[in-house]
């Protein structure tokens, strides 16, 4: 379960009133889909599939943007950096900033809310 201290000090907190319980369910939720939305990056990258690649990163920065990720922030801005600056053809070479991003958002989440991230989408099921 999350530690209260560091949820208390959590942006999401403050946006959701301060419901504590909302911001547990919130962030286990997430825990148990970012493998999921990690896949959907990486095969946006693979089909160069711009518009989807795009809204993938969003979400995620609007999800680190709420948990005080600033590290992964960074990462996602980067990325998106680069698939500006880079054809299609070139995105799968991108594969390892992804799994940076994805071990990032484990880290951060169990380090701050001592939420565990499972490793794979089949999990989930």
């Amino acid at each position: 379960m999350a530690d209260h201290a560091e949820i208390y000090d959590c942006e999401l907190f403050q946006r959701l009133g301060a419901d504590r319980e909302l911001v547990q369910k919130l962030l286990s939720r997430f825990s148990a889909n970012l493998p999921i939305l990690i896949v959907r990056l990486s095969q946006a990258l693979k089909c160069g599939d711009a518009q989807r690649a795009c809204a993938q990163i969003n979400t995620l920065q609007e999800v680190a943007k709420s948990i005080g990720a600033t590290d992964i922030i960074k990462q996602l801005n980067t990325l998106n950096t680069l698939l500006e600056e880079f054809p299609a053809c070139q995105w799968q070479s991108f594969q390892q900033n992804i799994e940076n991003i994805a071990l990032g958002f484990r880290n951060h989440l169990q380090q701050r809310f001592s939420i565990t991230v499972s490793d794979s989408p089949e999990t989930l099921a």
